[in-house]
């Protein structure tokens, strides 16, 4: 049971931030990004990870820790963009904006069981 729901919020979330993220194609001051590849080392995705269980184990439940913990390393599937060479504002899903629609639209398709 778990590991549908696990599945599914982490689809959702992912796929909210490339959207979101894909906004920053329409700004006049997109620029040309970066490769992702140069940053994706192991310290970088487990710091990602490692990160986002920290703030999931304030909630004390393990299954919360968890998926805090993906939606950590999820958050950086804002880098697809830059794999199709896209002109675009980089880490529009790392905001403060993308923080409270993310809050409201899981709430909103999940229930408080998040």
């Amino acid at each position: 049971m778990f590991i549908k729901y696990f599945f599914k919020t982490n689809f959702v979330y992912g796929l909210c931030a490339i959207l979101f993220s894909l906004i920053g194609i329409l700004s006049p001051i997109a620029t040309e990004q970066n490769s992702p590849l140069s940053s994706a080392t192991i310290e970088h995705i487990f710091g990602h990870i490692i990160w986002g269980m920290m703030v999931g184990i304030l909630s004390f439940s393990i299954r919360t820790m968890f998926l805090s913990g993906s939606f950590a390393l999820i958050l950086d599937s804002d880098h697809i963009i830059n794999f199709f060479g896209i002109d675009a504002i980089s880490r529009m899903g790392h905001s403060i904006p993308f923080a409270i629609l993310i809050f409201f639209i899981m709430i909103i398709i999940f229930g408080k069981r998040i």
